[in-house]
């Protein structure tokens, strides 16, 4: 019964969270804008790495054309739509990365409750790494 109600609460954690980061983060785009043009620009004559991008375009293009080619297909839907798209895609892997870490690393070590807490921890602490 305890295990049952400590994944009920850890899924909780993680609904609110993942709505709270939806909300927040539906309308900005960021440097996946910069991507989405140049992957829009990839078979195209221009050479993308020479070319400025953004809005005003003042960046140029540093990324690595694999991960180019498989934005390919995000240029196909409104921008807002890309990103929201994007931004799903990347918090599934970011929550398989949690359960990898909870299941190799916390279920060993922590009690149910302790789990969550530092599941929670983490899956928080994540949206500061590129915060300067």
């Amino acid at each position: 019964m305890r295990i049952q109600s400590a994944k009920a609460i850890g899924t909780i954690y993680f609904a609110l969270l993942f709505f709270i980061f939806i909300i927040i983060e539906f309308n900005r785009t960021g440097d996946f804008f910069v991507y989405l043009q140049a992957s829009s620009d990839l078979f195209g004559p221009e050479n993308i790495f020479t070319k400025l991008y953004g809005n005003p375009p003042s960046l140029f293009y540093f990324g690595n054309p694999f991960l180019t080619t498989l934005l390919y297909p995000f240029t196909l839907l409104p921008i807002s739509m890309a990103s929201l798209l994007w931004k799903l895609i990347n918090l599934f892997a970011l929550f398989r990365v949690f359960q990898l870490i909870d299941q190799h690393l916390f279920q060993p070590f922590l009690k149910t409750k302790q789990r969550v807490t530092a599941s929670a921890i983490l899956f928080i602490g994540s949206f500061f790494l590129g915060v300067q």
